[in-house]
């Protein structure tokens, strides 16, 4: 499992570096903050077995290159029934600017495994900024995603990232369908069936910042679900 904050674009803020790309489960991509877990099959449901938070080092042209050091929590746990929620939080700043105020993202995962299936009910909150993306990989390394923040035109770090930041950012329930072996094999959504390279290329094809002046064609024709707009989160 795991969970990224980034930024899209080459650089963001004051001239501090970005990561200059989109939506992606590719685990090398580089990241302002990322955490992830490995789970295991238990008697009492799954629990974790590694866990793990960094950040990739952050560049400006006059402050130089720091790496930063994230605070971050996991957390597995039976609500019954079969079903294991996973907690995963973390906060980190930009290095380079001890005063900056942190990125905070508050993870909350439901999975209960079933016969060739894994139910997920994943909620995201935090600042809405900058960007984030959730995915599950399995032993084979076939990766779906759980959902994505799609950013809004003109945010500025200093004001998004102020606070304790609790806002929504992803919402979805689906259904992981599972090969023999467990390997990832399709998604369930909505009532519809996916290929996993169906179902991610809604992701890796999603605008990473929508403006305003998208806004208006996007009712008509919203991101795929659960892609999180400017206009879910208002």
């Amino acid at each position: 499992m795991y969970v990224r904050s980034f930024h899209f674009a080459e650089s963001f803020g004051l001239g501090f570096g970005g990561d200059d790309r989109g939506f992606s489960t590719d685990p090398a991509l580089t990241a302002r903050v990322r955490t992830g877990v490995v789970l295991r099959r238990t008697a009492g449901g799954l629990s974790i077995v590694r866990a793990g938070s960094r950040s990739d080092e952050s560049h400006h042209p006059l402050l130089g290159a720091q790496r930063g050091y994230p605070n971050a929590t996991a957390e597995a746990r039976s609500r019954g029934q079969g079903v294991t929620r996973l907690s995963l939080d973390y906060e980190g700043g930009v290095p380079l600017l001890p005063v900056a105020p942190d990125i905070d993202v508050r993870a909350s995962i439901d999975l209960r495994e079933l016969d060739g299936r894994l139910e997920v009910r994943a909620t995201l909150r935090g600042d809405q900024f900058p960007n984030v993306e959730a995915f599950l990989r399995d032993h084979r390394g076939n990766a779906v995603f759980l959902g994505v923040h799609v950013l809004r035109l003109r945010q500025f770090a200093p004001f998004a990232l102020a606070g304790d930041g609790r806002l929504p950012m992803v919402d979805v329930a689906l259904t992981v369908l599972r090969g023999p072996d467990g390997a990832f094999a399709g998604v369930e959504f909505n009532g519809a069936s996916y290929t996993i390279e169906e179902w991610n290329a809604h992701f890796e094809e999603a605008p990473p910042q929508v403006g305003a002046a998208l806004l208006d064609d996007a009712q008509d024709e919203p991101l795929p679900a659960p892609v999180s707009s400017p206009r879910d989160d208002d």
